[in-house]
């Protein structure tokens, strides 16, 4: 079936909590995130066995369209003030936006995998390397957002992440940054990191990653291969 009124209801509530953790008077984030919390919810358990097949296609590739625009078209730059707020706000923007196809293609991902589908991971090499060169800018880390702007930043880097292979040499220059995120945002427990990576668009894989990114990131283990296979292909 298309998406019925209770579906959109919840995706449109989980939107209003993400555009809430974003600066104020961005009101073109809206149309973007809840198509993210669309795709997402379409599969879940809950949803994935009740949704229409085409629907679920139109919606990923009008999630994806939105994802490409919003970087090419960099709405946020008209609505941001000056300054150091304004700057450290354009680069959680960029990232942010940057993160969004990566998001895109795992719901696609998970998708296939909750029918038991062995997918290969897609390639995002040119999309982790975007988000590395905007974070390691001029400044580098002290240019970094601060406050509940890190927050959509460590969202990315989470998705990418989940996104890249346990043996991707990427993956340690990401895990670095989370770290510091964590420590920015002074996240000390795995229920405030997810609590915090609630705040935005989440596949229900997605959440079932956290605790084994959390370990990862405050080296209680290392993944292990057997484990990474499974749930990352």
């Amino acid at each position: 079936m298309p998406f019925n009124l209770a579906f959109q209801d919840d995706a449109q509530i989980r939107a209003w909590r993400t555009v809430k953790r974003f600066p104020k008077n961005t009101s073109f984030m809206f149309d973007v995130v809840v198509r993210l919390h669309q795709l997402g919810l379409a599969v879940a358990s809950d949803w994935i066995d009740r949704v229409d097949s085409c629907a679920l296609t139109n919606l990923y590739f009008e999630a994806l369209q939105s994802a490409m625009l919003i970087q090419l078209e960099e709405p946020w730059s008209e609505q941001l003030p000056g300054g150091i707020q304004g700057q450290e706000a354009a680069v959680m923007f960029k990232v942010w936006a940057a993160g969004l196809p990566i998001y895109a293609c795992a719901a696609l991902r998970h998708l296939r995998s909750r029918h038991r589908v062995l997918v290969p991971r897609e390639y995002h090499g040119p999309l982790f390397g975007r988000v590395q060169t905007i974070l390691d800018g001029d400044g580098g880390y002290h240019a970094w957002p601060r406050g509940r702007n890190l927050e959509p930043v460590l969202a990315t880097l989470f998705y990418a992440l989940e996104a890249c292979t346990w043996d991707d040499p990427w993956r340690i220059w990401c895990v670095d940054a989370m770290r510091k995120i964590l420590d920015l945002l002074k996240l000390k427990t795995v229920k405030e990191f997810k609590k915090t990576l609630n705040f935005m668009p989440m596949t229900e894989l997605h959440q079932e990653m956290m605790d084994i990114v959390w370990a990862e990131l405050t080296h209680e283990s290392v993944p292990r291969i057997s484990s990474m296979l499974q749930v990352f292909g």
